[in-house]
């Protein structure tokens, strides 16, 4: 009796403590009997394609672009591993044709440093890969101008880009859109002086194409911008019928010019041709009509201006 008092004196004793001991025993047996074969499942992991092979490219995207990976290891490592994403990098080296299948090794999947993680299954295990050939071209910049410059300045010559060539490589179906470069428009309005403005590609235009250089400067030469008139001899009159007894027909016009300075002084007024535009309906005027010219042999960069004149017909 005496030896069964003393066994419940000694299980009372720091009972609360003894049932801890057995807690953690069980809880760690539990979690090396867990680890041991625990598996976890991720889904939607990316697959991203490691191309080099130079003279392919892809074409429409892997199919699908996420699979499902089966994992198997310590329960702590699988645990960290759902946070930190893993990644599916799959090495083409060498292109065989356009549409080819490749098995996913387990291999390809990257997660990082997890000691005891394995690999045990890829869903779907292929992916369909769509590859089209490369083109190289070499093409001319499409300068694209907006805006106005200032109204005391004007052009004296052409906008001329500094760089004549650009080297452009991308899928063949894309680069078939293209038969120049399309730059980022150059705003005229922001223009106060003479000089080289630095211009960017377009690349939102040129997306999916690699493109060499990427910018470049555009010289623009501006004048202060001036006026000159000159006094053209008019055209004769066409033969009627329809324009019998007119009268008010000049034998001259004034023409204004305006332009960049120097333009409109070399500017030869022989240069200047006047063509009379009559209404269509003239023949059936019976008083004054407007004649207006159109004017001819006008150097680019120049504006011209030519004011209508007022005829009348008189019976002879």
């Amino acid at each position: 009796m005496s030896s069964l008092a003393a066994i419940r004196r000694v299980l009372a004793r720091d009972w609360t403590l003894k049932l801890s001991a057995i807690g953690i025993a069980l809880l760690l047996w539990f979690a090396v009997r867990f680890e041991a074969r625990n598996q976890q499942e991720i889904s939607s992991v990316a697959v991203r394609l490691d191309l080099s092979d130079p003279a392919w490219v892809l074409a429409e995207g892997s199919e699908p672009e996420d699979v499902s990976v089966r994992f198997r290891g310590p329960a702590m490592e699988l645990l960290r591993l759902s946070t930190d994403r893993p990644v599916v990098v799959v090495p083409i080296a060498d292109v065989g044709s356009a549409d080819t299948t490749v098995v996913i090794q387990p291999g390809w999947v990257r997660f990082g440093e997890r000691p005891g993680v394995l690999v045990e299954g890829i869903s779907p295990g292929t992916l369909r890969l769509r590859f089209e050939t490369v083109e190289r071209l070499t093409l001319a910049p499409a300068l694209r101008l907006t805006g106005e410059l200032p109204p005391d300045l004007a052009l004296a010559s052409p906008p001329e880009p500094t760089v004549r060539e650009f080297r452009i490589s991308g899928p063949r179906s894309r680069m078939a859109q293209f038969d120049s470069v399309p730059l980022r428009p150059l705003d005229l309005s922001a223009i106060t002086q003479a000089g080289a403005v630095p211009v960017l590609v377009d690349t939102a235009q040129m997306s999916g194409l690699q493109v060499q250089p990427v910018a470049l400067e555009v010289e623009l030469q501006v004048e202060p911008r001036v006026e000159r008139t000159f006094l053209v001899p008019a055209p004769e009159l066409p033969d009627p019928p329809g324009r019998e007894g007119m009268v008010g027909y000049p034998d001259s016009v004034t023409v204004t010019v305006s332009g960049a300075a120097s333009l409109v002084a070399s500017l030869a007024p022989g240069t200047l041709r006047l063509v009379p535009e009559f209404p269509d309906d003239v023949e059936d005027l019976d008083t004054g009509f407007e004649v207006t010219f159109r004017l001819e042999g006008l150097p680019a960069l120049l504006q011209g201006r030519v004011d209508p004149v007022q005829v009348r017909r008189e019976d002879p």
